[in-house]
Formats: structure tokens, C-alpha cells, sequence
């Protein structure tokens, strides 16, 4: 059977890094050619980044990230086939961006519209995020927020089996992302303060879902949903609770 040919564009003051790609891409049984001397120039499905690199192999993109963390964007179901994510390793923003020129596709920018719901940990917690089945889970520790996703009118979001989406946001980070709503009284007293959002976030869609690695060193998993980018986290979100708490603009 015929190898698979790449070709890497890459920049010649990221020459060791391209060396490095050139190996490994050899060791994935690909036939690798790269322009030791920069002459040609050319359009590619190789793209070059300042720390990693991602490639088509075999109906899959695969991206790594040296040294560091990999992802691969697998094609799944048939006519059509639908992307899906998946991360052995943490992805930071540099990753986020390289990741969607290996989907194809720009990042939507999107604001958070509705509220949340906030309480701040008093002991060590052990948090599960749920939509329709298990997403994730964080450990909040003292101080730490424990935060409930709010449906428009105010209520708690709940998925098809009553779960509530409840995440853990660290105590450095939460005013950095949400600002308190003194004025307003919950529904669910027990969920903690209203708090309103704070700037925008960059989204990915994955019609075949994600299974990632979470800033907080979790494994992460959706059936559909958001790669999102928020400051320098980048996490997974459930299409139905993206798409219920923002709005593109």
C-alpha cells in the first residue's frame, strides 16, 4: 500500500521544530518532504505554528503540539461525516487556534446572555457536570465557586434527565469572568448569587462531539458541542448549553 505523502511548510527559524515534526510524522509511516533550503513556496494541508503543527493522515487531522499535548479531529457517521475532537492533553490558545485551521472552519465569537447561579465552597467538593449523561468533574476547593447554569427566565438549566449543569470556576477567575447582581433574587436560593458574564468567548463547533482534556486536568466529554476559548482556558461545552446561554454576535 502506497504511504501517505505530506509536505511541511514551516519557517525557517522554526527549522528544529520542523525536524523534530519531520521524525515523527516518519515514525506515523507518512512520506515526509520538507524544503530544507525555504525555496519553494507553496499551498498545503500542512500547517506551520510557532509550537506545534497538524497534518491530514488518513481520513483523520492530527495535531501536534511539541512536546506537549496532541489532538486528532476524527471524521465520524456517514453522509455526512461529522468532526470530533479528541485531546490527550490539556489545549492551551495557541492550540484553539490551530485546531480550527485543521477543522476548516473560523471561530464564531459569541457573549454569554444569561445569568448563573454562584456559591462559594466552604470545604473541598467534589463537582459533576452533567448534560444528558456525564461531561466532566472538578474538585472545588475552599473559596473556589460552585457555579449553576440559569435558563433566561431565571429558573435552573436542567438537561433531558433533570440534571442541573453545575462547573466549578477557581476563586481567581470568577470575577475576571462574571460580576454579581446584587438586585436580583433566584428561584433557587440554595444555587448562590446571580452573577452576570464578562466579554466574549471564541467557539468551535463540533457536530460529532469532543473528548478533550479540561484546564482542570479532567477528562471532558460531549456527544455535540463547543470547543470554547475563553481568555486562556480552552474547555468543551454541550452544544444544548452553549447554544441555551449564548449568543453569537
Amino acid at each position: 500500500m502506497e504511504r501517505e505523502r505530506v509536505f511541511i511548510s514551516y519557517s525557517k527559524k522554526h527549522r528544529d521544530l520542523t525536524v523534530e515534526l519531520a521524525s515523527y510524522l516518519n515514525s506515523c509511516g507518512l512520506t515526509v518532504w520538507w524544503d530544507q533550503d525555504l525555496v519553494a513556496r507553496g499551498r498545503s494541508r500542512m500547517i506551520s505554528g510557532k509550537f506545534g503543527q497538524v497534518c491530514e493522515q488518513a481520513g483523520r487531522t492530527i495535531g501536534r503540539i511539541s512536546g506537549v499535548s496532541m489532538f486528532q479531529i476524527e471524521r465520524i457517521g456517514l453522509s455526512p461525516e461529522l468532526p470530533k475532537l479528541v485531546a490527550t492533553g490539556a489545549l492551551n490558545a495557541t492550540d484553539f487556534d490551530l485546531v480550527g485551521v485543521a477543522l476548516g472552519e473560523p471561530p464564531i465569537r459569541a457573549c454569554k446572555t444569561g445569568l448563573v447561579a454562584a456559591r462559594q465552597a466552604n470545604a473541598v467538593e467534589r463537582v459533576v457536570t452533567h448534560w444528558n449523561g456525564k461531561e466532566s468533574e472538578d474538585t472545588a476547593s475552599p473559596g473556589d465557586f460552585v457555579v449553576t447554569s440559569l435558563a433566561r427566565d431565571g429558573s435552573i438549566l436542567r438537561d433531558a434527565h433533570g440534571q442541573a449543569n453545575i462547573y466549578v470556576i477557581r476563586a481567581a477567575r470568577m470575577l475576571e469572568l462574571y460580576a454579581p447582581v446584587a438586585v436580583i433574587k433566584l428561584m433557587a436560593s440554595d444555587a448562590g448569587q446571580a452573577y452576570r458574564p464578562i466579554g466574549t468567548v471564541d467557539a468551535l463547533f463540533f457536530a460529532g462531539g469532543f473528548d478533550i482534556i479540561a484546564p482542570w486536568g479532567e477528562r471532558q466529554l460531549g456527544a455535540a458541542g463547543y470547543l470554547v476559548r475563553n481568555g486562556g482556558d480552552v474547555y468543551g461545552n454541550h452544544k444544548d448549553t452553549f447554544e441555551a446561554t449564548y449568543v453569537r454576535i
